[in-house]
């Protein structure tokens, strides 16, 4: 629903949903290594944005922070919270390999056809454009640095007919 990069979806926490004016603060991303889980703030300027969300996304993530509530409590001191929204039920924060896995789980389970993470960012910057929001919006909320990557990627989607969702 936000285009995000699988790292920035892993570093998202509690504290960046401003949710009285319904905005997604992305300030954090899980870095890519084999051995250990790295917080760092994303790359560019670009990178760092604020992203307005709907109602009903913030009502998604009320729930899911119910559910999460309560398995602080019940696996009480046991429990590692460092504040994140996407982790596991003790609280650890996935790595992006597991996470990847945990997604290809997901669409086999659901019978969707196989596709990376990464390419639901691509189908949401697509459905942006062809929802006729500007290049210039449809970039700062992919946190490209520029309309003209933004444009690039679809243009090469649509020459290489990759079926978007």
């Amino acid at each position: 629903m936000l285009g995000l990069r699988r790292g920035e979806t892993l570093g998202l926490r509690w504290q960046d949903i401003n949710w009285n004016n319904y905005i997604i603060s992305i300030r954090q991303s899980v870095l890519p290594t084999k051995k250990i889980i790295i917080f760092a703030y994303v790359k560019t300027e670009s990178s760092h944005r604020d992203i307005p969300i709907s109602k009903h996304i913030i009502d998604m993530l009320e729930e899911y922070k119910i559910t999460q509530e309560n398995y602080k409590k019940s696996f009480d001191r046991a429990y590692f919270d460092n504040d994140l929204i996407c982790c596991k039920k003790y609280g650890y924060p996935y790595n992006l390999g597991a996470f990847s896995h945990m997604f290809e789980n997901i669409l086999l389970k659901e019978k969707i056809p196989k596709i990376r993470f990464h390419d639901l960012r691509h189908t949401n910057a697509t459905i942006m454009l062809k929802s006729n929001i500007s290049a210039k919006i449809a970039s700062s909320r992919l946190g490209h640095a520029n309309t003209s990557i933004t444009l690039d990627i679809l243009l090469e989607l649509q020459l290489s007919k990759i079926t978007i969702f």
